[in-house]
């Protein structure tokens, strides 16, 4: 439990990174253990359809509104 772990952590990449950073967020507001993981769900579901939604639109940009 020495540096491999810490350096595998550290050179996981930007998302690993932003979603350790939200989650400890999440765990410094001192809410009860349901709503910070029904919280956590929602933003994921969110940024996933966001990104979908962002993946849709680049690839197929002629979208008829």
């Amino acid at each position: 439990m020495r540096g491999p772990d810490l350096g595998s952590r550290r050179g996981a990449g930007g998302t690993g990174a932003l979603l350790g950073a939200i989650v400890s967020e999440i765990k410094l507001l001192e809410w009860g253990i349901l709503e910070s993981s029904v919280l956590a769900v929602c933003m994921m579901l969110f940024f996933i359809f966001l990104g979908s939604v962002l993946v849709y639109c680049f690839f197929f940009c002629r979208v008829p509104w």
